[in-house]
C-alpha cells in the first residue's frame, strides 16, 4: 500500500474518531480528539516547559528539544512557498492550512485545525479539516513562531513563520 493510499486511510479513521466524538458529546466541530486540545488562546506570556515522555526521566542541565510545542499556534503565517498567508484563531478556525501533497488546496467554507498536545517521534500531529476534506500533517517546531509540515511519509510540504 503507498504512502498516499496510507494518508487516506489515516484521514479516514481521523474523520470517524472526529464523527464520534462530535456525535457522543453533542458539541461542535472543534472537539478535540484523543491527545490533542483546540488552539489555545494567542499570549505574550512564555510558552510552559515541553514535558518529558511519561517513560524517560529528566536529567540536570537537558536541554527542551527544538521542537517543543509553543503555547498557542494562533496567528498569522507567512509560508515559505509563495502561497497566501495562512491564519490560526484562538478557537481553532483557520484558512489556508489545508494542503493537497505540497499543493495549498481550499474548496471554499470553514476550515479547522488541531494541534496534538503530544509529540511522536519528535512530530505533533496537526489535524485540518474542511468538509469533506481532512488531513492530518506531521509538524515539528523551531522556536515559537516557525513550524513546519511533513507528510506523513516525511516529505517537507513548507516552513511558515508568524508575523
Amino acid at each position: 500500500m503507498s504512502s498516499r493510499h496510507l494518508a487516506v486511510v489515516g484521514a479516514i479513521l481521523l474523520g470517524s474518531v472526529l464523527t464520534a466524538c462530535t456525535s457522543s458529546g453533542g458539541q461542535n466541530s472543534t472537539d478535540t480528539l484523543p491527545n490533542s486540545a483546540p488552539v489555545p488562546a494567542a499570549s505574550n506570556a512564555a510558552p510552559a516547559p515541553s514535558q518529558p515522555p511519561p517513560s524517560a526521566a529528566p536529567v540536570a542541565g537537558s536541554v527542551v528539544a527544538s521542537s517543543s510545542r509553543p503555547s498557542s499556534i494562533a496567528g498569522i503565517w507567512q509560508p515559505s512557498d509563495g502561497s497566501a498567508l495562512k491564519t490560526i484563531e484562538d478557537g481553532g478556525a483557520c484558512t489556508g492550512m489545508y494542503y493537497d501533497g505540497t499543493t495549498p488546496l481550499d474548496i471554499g467554507g470553514p476550515m479547522t485545525c488541531v494541534l496534538s498536545q503530544n509529540e511522536s517521534n519528535g512530530y505533533y500531529i496537526l489535524v485540518v479539516r474542511q468538509p469533506p476534506n481532512q488531513a492530518s500533517y506531521q509538524v515539528r517546531f523551531s522556536g515559537d513562531n516557525t513550524m513546519t509540515m511533513y507528510t506523513s511519509a516525511n516529505l517537507k510540504i513548507v516552513t511558515l513563520t508568524r508575523q
